[in-house]
């Protein structure tokens, strides 16, 4: 018998439940459906040994013998690395052989060792032409700054990566793939790897219309707002005539919403060129010190506003080539940030140096802010994220850090940061002086 809705009654069971009933009765469903099954039983004086759950159906041999296979299994590496598991022998090669995600196994050095039919299906090569081959061979898509990066880099640590990336498969078709790799721990060495894909393409394709929409939205609403824009300026500086005190004050409010508005334009507009890739690097030789004086400027009556004093480093520092659109918009973005989470009489540090070893432009933003709740650092840099400690304290649109992050990583440059509640936060840019050779910035991948 099946119950499709609502609470099981008394009704629904005494047709079925005989007096005296001798078989087995079986449930399956959510724990109170489970329980007010059990009940009703109970109550019709089904013996209590004739009712079974879940967790007390009978067991089969292969029942018992899996979980005997798994008895003495701990996952305890804090790195997410697999750790040693008894001989699965017949049972992983049926596991993996059946998984509807594509799953592949290679050594040390990427080459492949085994391979399921979904990864066959998938990239459209049978295992023998995929045997002693490496992933290139339908991933090649990929730059190879990026896959150092995002896959070798973590698995040399014996973390596990997780990237999404696009993939070319035997017929020339290119598919967007959500990739796992993990390190296999045998006799305490990293040994082996195993890598499941996931085909995503049409969330790919989604995500690349929305982005596509947002750009077409924001360029469509820019032309209005700046409209309003300098109609605004126009009224406050008495052109239209004379604002009386209270028309004044209402003005100004209408001007401050506007400039949000604006501010969300611009950041959304940023982004959909970085996801869609149209955002294109022009380098010319930059002066760092005039270009970050320029944005501390701009930011001038905000922090004379609110009392902030800000302290400027910038050590002399010889001309280099990258986009000064683009290293504006991140000093921007942090400067803005510290203001803006920087209580009144608060402390604001700027420094621009050189690490002359690494070749790297560094960018360090201080300030004694609200800082980020530890639990919520590792969303920090996420689209559309803020902090709960601040969401009530500031206005914010949660895309400065994630367009600062999408920039950084596209000129191949890194951020962190140092942060803590009440306290403060320090964010650090790492910026490439020397553009490493062979590199082409990668737009992010969509499917096409």
């Amino acid at each position: 018998m099946i119950l499709k809705e609502g609470d099981p009654e008394k009704t629904d069971l005494g047709n079925i439940i005989k007096k005296g009933e001798k078989r087995l009765i079986y449930i399956s469903g959510s724990q109170n459906f489970v329980n007010a099954v059990t009940a009703i039983l109970l109550a019709l004086k089904v013996p209590p040994k004739q009712i079974h759950c879940e967790a007390n159906y009978p067991a089969i041999k292969i029942d018992t013998k899996i979980k005997n296979i798994f008895s003495n299994y701990e996952h305890k590496d804090a790195n997410n690395a697999i750790k040693e598991l008894p001989q699965l022998d017949d049972l992983f090669l049926q596991v993996t052989s059946q998984a509807s995600n594509h799953v592949i196994l290679t050594d040390h050095n990427g080459v492949i060792l085994f391979a399921n039919h979904a990864a066959e299906q998938m990239t459209g090569y049978t295992f023998d032409e995929m045997r002693g081959e490496t992933p290139r061979l339908w991933g090649g898509v990929m730059p190879a700054t990026d896959y150092q990066e995002k896959i070798w880099s973590p698995l040399s640590k014996g973390v596990s990566a997780k990237t999404t990336m696009i993939n070319r498969n035997r017929s020339g078709k290119l598919y967007c793939a959500l990739l796992t790799v993990t390190p296999i721990l045998y006799k305490k060495m990293h040994t082996v790897y195993v890598a499941t894909e996931e085909d995503v393409t049409i969330l790919c394709e989604i995500d690349k219309a929305k982005t596509e929409f947002v750009s077409v939205a924001s360029h469509q609403l820019r032309a209005p707002v700046t409209a309003v824009n300098w109609y605004t300026e126009m009224l406050l500086s008495g052109d239209a005539g004379k604002l009386n005190k209270k028309q004044k004050e209402y003005m100004k409010e209408v001007y401050k919403g506007n400039q949000r508005i604006i501010e969300l334009i611009n950041a959304l507009l940023s982004i959909s060129r970085l996801e869609l890739g149209t955002l294109v690097i022009d380098r010319e030789p930059i002066d760092i010190k005039a270009l970050t004086q320029k944005r501390i400027d701009e930011q001038k009556s905000e922090i004379q506003k609110k009392k902030i004093a800000l302290s400027v480093t910038c050590k002399k520092i010889p001309s280099f080539k990258n986009d000064p659109k683009l290293i504006e918009m991140i000093i921007q973005n942090l400067l803005s940030n510290a203001i803006k989470y920087t209580p009144k009489k608060g402390k604001i540090t700027v420094s621009i140096s050189q690490d002359a070893k690494k070749k790297s432009l560094l960018i360090t933003v201080s300030d004694t802010g609200y800082g980020i709740p530890k639990n919520e650092q590792a969303k920090i840099f996420s689209k559309l994220f803020r902090a709960e400690n601040v969401k009530n304290k500031e206005q914010g649109t949660g895309l400065g850090l994630y367009i600062i992050k999408s920039i950084v990583d596209r000129m191949d440059g890194k951020i962190w940061f140092e942060s803590k509640e009440d306290k403060g936060t320090t964010f650090y840019v790492s910026i490439p002086m020397v553009r490493p050779a062979g590199f082409e910035p990668a737009a992010t991948s969509s499917a096409s």
